[in-house]
């Protein structure tokens, strides 16, 4: 398995339900939320210039958002920090001028004020590239595709309550995700969250929300 197309027929393929195509996407996309809450692999962190228009309190998030980390305004080559907070903490005022703050509010990100005039933003922010057919393939799934594979076939037979199959399915996966996670602490590519050897110590089921 090369790519997206190559993954969504393997799957198809393994678990003799072609009746079930148009819902193969949907297990894939299930299992890279899992795959993505176990490690840190996947994202990337990046920047990307935005611009806060004239009157208005709210951008869309950028294709590929993950989680924020940071936000600067620009202007003469200097940066100057937006603070972070919550959408809850996030202070509203109907008074235009420069952001001072800015939170993630569902598929935008807030200001606590309407610009006053456009500003350009600097985002940084972990980048989650999903497959896809316009995106089908990226780093690990190009090194792990077998991590997807047991993933979305754990989703699949999840939904079939296949209880045999998701048993084995489930187990597959958590060893995968014990080996990518181990290779990646090897080899220094990237930070693994800390929970990773305690939550996947020891592995026997499956519920909705992960492999536990």
């Amino acid at each position: 398995m090369q790519t997206y197309a190559e993954l969504k027929a393997a799957i198809i393929d393994r678990s003799h339900r072609k009746d079930l195509a148009a819902r193969v996407p949907g297990f894939i996309r299930n299992a890279e939320l899992e795959i993505h809450r176990r490690l840190t692999a996947f994202p990337k962190e990046v920047e990307a210039p935005l611009t806060l228009v004239a009157g208005d309190r709210f951008i869309d998030l950028p294709a590929g958002y993950g989680s924020p980390l940071a936000m600067w305004r620009t202007a003469g080559g200097e940066r100057c920090d937006v603070v972070m907070t919550t959408a809850v903490q996030l202070p509203a005022s109907t008074t235009a001028g420069p952001p001072a703050c800015w939170a993630v509010n569902g598929a935008k990100l807030a200001f606590d004020k309407p610009a006053d005039v456009p500003y350009i933003l600097v985002f940084r922010y972990l980048q989650t590239v999903f497959l896809s057919d316009d995106a089908p393939t990226n780093e690990l799934f190009a090194r792990s595709p077998d991590l997807f594979f047991y993933g979305a076939l754990v989703e699949l037979a999840d939904f079939c309550r296949d209880d045999r199959n998701l048993s084995v399915y489930a187990q597959r996966f958590a060893g995968l995700l014990r080996s990518v996670a181990a290779e990646a602490a090897r080899s220094n590519a990237v930070p693994l969250r800390t929970e990773i050897a305690a939550a996947l110590g020891a592995r026997g089921s499956y519920n909705r929300h992960g492999v536990f």
